[in-house]
């Protein structure tokens, strides 16, 4: 196994966004455990949920006084093929474990078993991965060391000959955190707890963007136009709001905004051209969807019927007009 490096963080930056009686909470158990040495061991430093966990958790643990460490396996790439398996098996998938992916698997933690020649006060091991590490160990004949089993997937219906031969290695554990109860199989002797994943309000990714910087970001990809992040929920919201209307898209750049249509019987647009409707300048017909599924592009002598489903391209101001157009 070999040591990630974490960098620094500091509980002091959250403290604004963090309410304090959590905080202060923090902060006790923080000097309860004081000194206590921590060691996270998983699979890889990166392109992972868990590593996205540990690279602000570790160093923020460290700040408020404990000692902790990360460690990942050293493992040759055949490995991760069987512990891929692992996590497919553990979710419900039927899945083979022939005897040589048993035995490379085992060697594997054994040998990083052997790297652990020091003491903690706790280990934690992330996922399946690295589970069986525990199997080979002495560290805590004296009961010294708490061992965890931190699993972070859903492991409510695995395979049952993968579980089978997992279970006892779980077992060994001191205690085992699931993300949620649900997703704990039968079986478990040892204690368990539920954590829901940490997420880093100020990692990157999790960080508010200004107009300018969002329109940047996504031209690097090509893209002149995204969807709102807040489209997905309201939706259903703006179907009641707005009358069979849903706001699908807002642009960037204006406040132009996509919005879909079906033309009801008997309404204005009803069995008439798009170039008689005579709709504002600022609403522009993107395409139709006919009853039958076939779609095209509106021109100014496309056919509207009942029951045809219409994409509008619109600022808000001239919302309601224009569903007055196809609404009975």
């Amino acid at each position: 196994m070999h040591e990630v490096n974490v960098g620094r963080k500091s509980l002091a930056d959250y403290r604004s966004i963090v309410p304090k009686d959590l905080m202060a909470e923090i902060d006790e158990l923080g000097e309860l455990l004081k000194g206590r040495q921590v060691l996270h061991v998983n699979a890889t430093a990166f392109g992972g949920g868990v590593a996205e966990i540990l690279y602000t958790l570790v160093p923020l643990v460290n700040d408020i006084g404990l000692e902790a460490h990360w460690q990942v396996l050293t493992a040759p790439p055949e490995f991760y093929n069987v512990t891929k398996n692992f996590h497919n098996g553990l979710q419900g998938h039927a899945v083979d474990f022939p005897a040589e992916s048993q035995a490379l698997y085992e060697e594997v933690c054994r040998t990083n078993a052997a790297a652990l020649t020091r003491p903690y006060d706790f280990v934690v091991i992330h996922d399946p991965q690295p589970l069986a590490i525990r199997d080979f160990v002495s560290l805590s004949q004296d009961r010294s060391t708490w061992w965890i089993w931190r699993c972070h997937i859903d492991t409510s219906t695995p395979d049952p000959g993968l579980y089978e031969y997992l279970l006892p290695s779980i077992n060994r554990y001191d205690a085992a955190v699931y993300t949620l109860a649900d997703y704990v199989p039968e079986g478990l002797t040892i204690p368990v707890r539920e954590i829901a994943p940490t997420i880093d309000p100020l990692a990157p990714k999790n960080m508010q963007l200004s107009p300018e910087d969002a329109r940047y970001i996504v031209r690097q990809f090509g893209i002149d136009a995204a969807l709102s992040p807040r489209t997905a929920s309201a939706n259903a919201v703006l179907r009641h709001i707005r009358g069979g209307t849903a706001s699908v898209a807002t642009f960037l750049e204006s406040d132009v905004e996509v919005n879909e249509f079906v033309i009801e019987a008997g309404s204005s647009a009803d069995g008439r051209l798009v170039a008689d409707l005579h709709l504002r300048h600022s609403v522009l017909l993107g395409a139709v969807t006919r009853q039958d599924g076939t779609a095209e592009i509106v021109r100014g002598h496309t056919l509207l019927n009942a029951g045809d489903n219409v994409v509008v391209f619109s600022r808000p101001d001239a919302l309601a007009v224009t569903r007055k157009a196809f609404s009975a």
